[in-house]
């Protein structure tokens, strides 16, 4: 899995923070919940509420790794109720002007499996060989209540060379308007190119800002799927030894039947 992340013009607008956030596992027990991914953006906020993204990002973060014998799904479920429970104790303590004016998507990738939640005025989408699926059009999009400002998680199956794109609001028309058909005939995903498209747009790029976050899932899934078959859980020297092992055997055996 890689991930492009590009910050664009975050000094455009002053009453707008956005951010994006990439968690991976730090460990073999993380390794079974996957990845995690978080864009987030916040209008008219107050001073008070500058690192709201920051914590809100962390608290999710460490509900989501906190309990390595559950399902992703269920990780995901939980990190989200953390959230709420947060941002309704935030709410009673007299701020509530984040309400209508935060947007998030969280998004868990293990394997070919997807888990994800939006909420707020944010895109999320699919890009699937020569085609463009607002996955997350279904999930309810903006709460006004603190109380629950998550409740639905939706999951999916990806497969090799897909692309997950999240682009947050102020973004959007420029993605549309100015990338989103390059992307569409672009053979292969790299920074070098994606720079390229967006440098040869800087003049149309000055009113614009936001995130634009892209996930490409690629074939080096296929190669740890396939070592994890063979081989079993073990430290990093065990492993070694195992894989020249059965490299010697392959050998071996392509010696006494050739």
């Amino acid at each position: 899995m890689q991930v492009f992340d590009y910050h664009l013009n975050p000094k455009l607008k002053r009453d707008v923070n956005f951010q994006s956030f990439y968690f991976q596992p730090e460990d073999q027990e993380q390794e079974k919940l996957g990845s995690l991914i978080i864009v987030g953006e916040l209008n008219n906020f107050l001073s008070k509420d500058k690192k709201l993204l920051d914590q809100l990002a962390n608290k999710i973060k460490k509900e989501f790794y906190s309990n390595t014998k559950q399902e992703s799904k269920e990780a995901l479920n939980n990190a989200l109720g953390e959230a709420n429970v947060y941002l309704k104790s935030i709410a009673e303590q007299d701020s509530q002007r984040w309400l209508g004016n935060l947007h998030l998507a969280i998004v868990n990738i293990k394997d070919y499996n997807i888990h994800f939640s939006k909420s707020g005025n944010i895109k999320m989408l699919l890009l699937r060989g020569r085609e463009y699926i607002d996955i997350a059009d279904n999930l309810e999009s903006q709460h006004s209540d603190a109380k629950k400002y998550f409740s639905s998680v939706a999951s999916g199956n990806l497969v090799p060379d897909d692309k997950v794109i999240i682009i947050t609001q102020y973004l959007t028309k420029f993605f549309e308007t100015y990338l989103a058909n390059h992307l569409l005939n672009l053979e292969s995903f790299t920074n070098k190119k994606i720079d390229k498209f967006i440098r040869d747009k800087k003049e149309e790029m000055k009113e614009f800002c936001g995130v634009l976050l892209i996930v490409l899932v690629n074939k080096e899934n296929i190669k740890k799927h396939l070592l994890r078959y063979f081989l079993p859980r073990t430290k990093t020297k065990k492993k070694i030894t195992l894989i020249l092992l059965f490299i010697l055997l392959l050998l071996f055996c392509y010696l006494i039947y050739r």
